[in-house]
């Protein structure tokens, strides 16, 4: 299972399709939209036009607020077209999940082809589908690298290939094979980038002055100089002392990006396992990745 949803997501190793992993962990409910409603000056409530909440039929819990344009959706429905996915042999379920009361939900996949960097450092590839009732994103699909020697997430943003895409909801399987098979030339292209970057950063060569200006550079928009410094020291001990990094790449820039995802990974401390989901996946940890990533290849040979 991806690191980032171990405690938080639930195995759907043995699952062939989303539907009965996620009515397995209770997680298939449906949504409907509900009129919203405000009270006038005579105290009576008078309906709002054009505003509606998004409500869980199993809790009527609310989990957003969207225009009458906005279309409900059950999750399986939703996330329906990853079970293409797994019909053509392309990827087996991995995990289903939901963060903040279910205003998202989602499921993670294996792809069943991997990457390697240099020729011997391997990575497994995974896609995660989420999908939103708060009406903050479309359904979307990230592809994640996952370092096998450590378990970095290394779900890196390239100028050439993209990492991550929207999903329209498609209920024929004719339509749904179509978006699957855009969305594996996607993953080829972002493969070929992420290994002809890791290859890249492989030779060249990187010291403890540039891992530490590295590091600051990562942390650029943190502004409390104090946590700055001592973030800045946790990385630098990491590429210093990580067992996980491996000698033959800890003094190169390849190494110098696998120190910094490990320190958001594995050595920062999380409130719960939600909230580390949500830094690694999409927060701190992101930034912190993406900025490390533009600041090597700014000097990379």
């Amino acid at each position: 299972m991806l690191s980032t949803l171990i405690d938080l997501g639930h195995d759907a190793s043995g699952f062939n399709n989303i539907g009965d992993a996620l009515a397995e962990y209770g997680l298939d409910w449906d949504v409907e939209l509900r009129p919203t409603f405000y009270r006038r000056a005579d105290n009576e409530l008078g309906q709002i036009d054009g505003a509606y909440a998004v409500v869980r039929t199993d809790t009527d819990a609310v989990l957003g607020r969207v225009g009458g344009d906005y279309t409900p959706l059950r999750n399986s429905g939703a996330l329906a077209h990853a079970d293409r996915l797994i019909e053509l042999g392309a990827a087996t379920l991995d995990a289903v999940f939901e963060v903040k009361g279910g205003k998202k939900v989602g499921a993670s996949l294996r792809l069943n082809e991997d990457l390697t960097v240099a020729g011997e450092d391997p990575h497994a590839l995974y896609i995660t589908l989420v999908t939103s009732h708060d009406g903050s994103t479309a359904t979307m699909t990230n592809v994640t690298p996952i370092r096998l020697w450590c378990t970095n997430q290394l779900a890196l943003s390239f100028r050439q290939a993209r990492h991550s895409w929207s999903v329209r909801h498609l209920s024929k399987i004719e339509d749904q094979l179509k978006v699957v098979r855009d969305e594996l030339e996607f993953v080829t292209e972002y493969k070929k980038t992420f290994e002809k970057t890791g290859e890249k950063l492989v030779l060249t060569g990187w010291t403890e002055r540039d891992m530490k200006s590295l590091a600051e550079a990562s942390l650029n928009f943190v502004n409390n100089e104090q946590t700055k410094e001592k973030s800045v020291n946790a990385i630098m001990d990491v590429w210093m002392n990580s067992g996980l990094i491996g000698d033959d790449y800890r003094n190169t820039a390849w190494g110098a990006l696998n120190a910094v995802t490990e320190w958001v990974d594995h050595h920062r401390n999380y409130r719960s396992p939600e909230a580390k989901y949500q830094v690694i996946t999409n927060g701190f940890g992101a930034r912190v990745r993406n900025n490390a990533l533009d600041a090597l290849l700014a000097v990379a040979a």
